[in-house]
């Protein structure tokens, strides 16, 4: 009897492996050696539901609004994000979060049915100088992640009207 309970054993480990190899099972396995779901770049349910992880892991470590803690979850969210996805999702996830931000609070009425839910939560009507503080802190953080290194917090905008600090992206042009 203990045979067979180890060759069940072996069998089902031998299937289990097989099915992974494949790509099918839980999801989290895949072929030997093919990049993880949410890198490969037709899976954009993994790359959601990735991209969902960590949004609300930064939400929970990085508290707060137009301050320090908004300006490093912001960079971090984009830094992580490209990082662990790729950074094409990590720009296009912020660039839409921020345009949907910008709309007026009082346009979520005139949303469609499907689309209310979300335009109640999320058109907000920005300001602009929100916007671009938002944007600058996002490609601070897909610059890290492109070179390797943590979100610098001298890097990053705290403020919408504080000043843009050097070294950030998207500097103000001048015609000096």
């Amino acid at each position: 009897m203990s045979g067979l309970r180890v060759q069940a054993r072996e069998l089902i480990g031998l299937n289990a492996l097989a099915l992974a190899q494949h790509g099918w099972g839980s999801g989290a396995a895949t072929e030997v050696g093919s990049p993880p779901p949410e890198k490969q770049w037709w899976n954009l349910p993994a790359k959601y539901e990735a991209a969902r992880r960590i949004k609300d892991e930064t939400l929970r470590q990085y508290p707060g609004w137009n301050n320090p803690g908004d300006a490093m979850r912001h960079a971090e969210l984009s830094r992580r994000m490209a990082s662990e996805i790729d950074p094409v999702t990590a720009y296009v996830a912020s660039a839409t979060h921020e345009l949907d931000n910008s709309f007026p609070a009082d346009w979520a009425r005139f949303a469609p049915g499907f689309l209310k839910a979300h335009a109640r939560e999320n058109w907000h009507g920005q300001p602009a100088a929100e916007r671009l503080m938002d944007e600058r802190n996002n490609a601070e953080g897909r610059r890290a992640a492109r070179e390797h290194r943590s979100v610098d917090p001298r890097r990053l905008q705290t403020g919408p009207d504080g000043p843009v600090p050097p070294g950030a992206p998207y500097q103000p042009w001048s015609r000096q």
